[in-house]
């Protein structure tokens, strides 16, 4: 009976709930493990990525940097398809480091709530105008190790913006 009112609620109801913003840590686990249901990692790769997006923090995965790296991009990809858009509300920190970005994938720009944005190490060379208004919450974002060519100015428009990192890039 258990199962039955778990996959009624990941169908129906979680979404309208994740989406009005009074979802609970074990529904967004219900619907992450329903999204996650089909892929092909292992199972402990999974609980990883699950247990991330249940606590809203996209950025140490594991111990291990190269299966960090690679379950991060798992995680990003699913965002990019369209997958698991009904947790965009519960992140508030996502670490896109190291994943070969030119430039900022647009997938990002939904997640109005982030306070934390990690886009270092990447070939990102200008951010999209919609940057600062589509965090209206960041108080930080890494953006060193890019190939940005001057200054941002877009960033002075992020009014809860603290600190950003734009160190070694092509500014000159």
């Amino acid at each position: 009976m258990k199962k039955f009112i778990n996959v009624l609620l990941s169908f129906i109801l979680l979404p309208h709930l994740l989406m009005a913003g009074i979802g609970d840590v074990e529904m967004r686990e219900v619907y992450a493990r329903e999204c996650l249901i089909k892929s092909t990692l292992r199972e402990d790769r999974k609980e990883k990525i699950i247990a991330a997006l249940v606590k809203g923090d996209i950025s140490h995965l594991s111990e291990n940097v190269s299966e960090n790296n690679r379950l991060r991009k798992v995680v990003a990809d699913e965002f990019e398809k369209g997958n698991l858009v009904e947790l965009i509300p519960s992140i508030w920190s996502f670490d896109l480091s190291s994943l070969y970005y030119k430039t900022v994938p647009l997938f990002i720009l939904q997640f109005t709530n982030l306070t934390e944005l990690n886009l270092s190490h990447n070939g990102i060379e200008t951010l999209p105008k919609e940057f600062a208004a589509s965090f209206p919450a960041l108080t930080s974002v890494n953006l060193s190790d890019n190939n940005l060519k001057e200054f941002p100015h877009i960033l002075v428009e992020a009014e809860s913006l603290v600190s950003a990192d734009l160190s070694d890039n092509l500014i000159s």
